[in-house]
C-alpha cells in the first residue's frame, strides 16, 4: 500500500505528465499567491476586523478561479506565435508546421493529419516510436510547467511593486490608516527582490529565442527535429501524409 502511494504521489509530482503539470503549477500558485495574499491584502488594516477564516477563505477561491483560467486554454498549443515569444519558442520546429511548408497545404490540415495519422499512436505501447512520442508529450508538458510559472512570477512581480508604492504613498504620506498593512517594508521588498531573482534564473536558463533556445525550449525543440527529420525521410507526398500505409 506504502508503495502504490509513493508511486501515486510521483506521478502526480511528476512536471512532465499533464496530471503532474497541474499539481505542480497549481502548488506553485498557491504558495506564491498565498504569501502574496497575507503581505499585501490580508495583512491591510481595512481587514483588521474581518475573521481569518474567511479571509483566506476567500483567497481559496481565487486561487481555485485562476487555477481553472489557467488550464482551460492550452495557451502555447493554440496561441499566436507572431504576438507570444513563448508560444514562438513552442511552436516553431513543429512537425505539422513542416509538412504545411514541405507540401504547400493549410498548417490546420497539417496538423490534423500529423496527429490523427501519426501522432496519436503514443497510446500503442508496441508502436516502434512509442518513446518518442512520449518524450515529446514529456517535453512539451515541462514547457508549458515553465510558461505557466514565468507568468505567474511576471504577475506577482508587478503586483507587489505597484501595492508596495500604493500602499506606502496612501498609509505614510496621506495617512489613509486602513490601507496600512502589518507587513513592513523590509519584509515587501525582500518578497519582490526574491520573486525577482527567481523569475531572472528562469528566464535565463529557459532561453525563448528561436537562434538561442535554451532549457525546456531547446530540449522541445530538439525533439520535433527528430519528427521532422523522419517525415523527410518516411513521407514523400500529400497521399502519403493522409493515408500512412503503416
Amino acid at each position: 500500500m506504502t508503495h502504490d502511494l509513493l508511486k501515486g504521489f510521483r506521478k502526480a509530482a511528476d512536471p512532465y505528465s499533464k496530471r503532474g503539470l497541474e499539481s505542480l503549477t497549481a502548488l506553485f500558485i498557491f504558495v506564491f499567491g498565498s504569501i502574496f495574499c497575507h503581505m499585501f491584502v490580508v495583512s491591510l488594516g481595512i481587514f483588521d476586523e474581518w475573521p481569518s477564516w474567511l479571509l483566506y477563505g476567500a483567497v481559496s477561491v481565487v486561487f481555485y478561479l485562476v487555477v481553472v483560467l489557467i488550464f482551460s486554454a492550452d495557451v502555447l498549443y493554440h496561441g499566436n506565435p507572431e504576438k507570444n515569444k513563448y508560444v514562438r519558442a513552442f511552436q516553431y520546429y513543429w512537425p505539422s508546421r513542416h509538412i504545411a511548408e514541405r507540401f504547400g497545404i493549410p498548417l490546420e490540415d497539417a496538423r490534423y493529419y500529423w496527429f490523427e495519422n501519426y501522432f496519436n499512436r503514443w497510446k500503442v505501447e508496441d508502436d516502434s516510436r512509442h518513446g518518442q512520442w512520449e518524450r515529446t508529450l514529456r517535453r512539451g508538458y515541462s514547457c508549458r510547467f515553465i510558461y505557466y510559472c514565468v507568468r505567474c512570477l511576471e504577475i506577482l512581480l508587478w503586483l507587489s511593486v505597484l501595492l508596495t508604492l500604493g500602499q506606502e504613498t496612501l498609509s505614510r504620506v496621506v495617512q489613509v490608516k486602513i490601507l496600512r498593512t502589518n507587513t513592513g517594508l523590509a519584509g515587501k521588498v525582500a518578497f519582490i527582490a526574491f520573486v525577482a531573482l527567481l523569475y531572472v534564473i528562469i528566464r535565463a536558463k529557459n532561453r525563448t529565442a528561436p537562434a538561442d533556445l535554451g532549457g525546456v525550449w531547446k530540449r522541445y525543440a530538439e525533439i520535433n527535429k527528430m519528427h521532422r527529420k523522419w517525415i523527410d525521410e518516411n513521407i514523400s507526398s500529400v497521399d502519403e501524409l493522409r493515408n500512412p500505409s503503416s
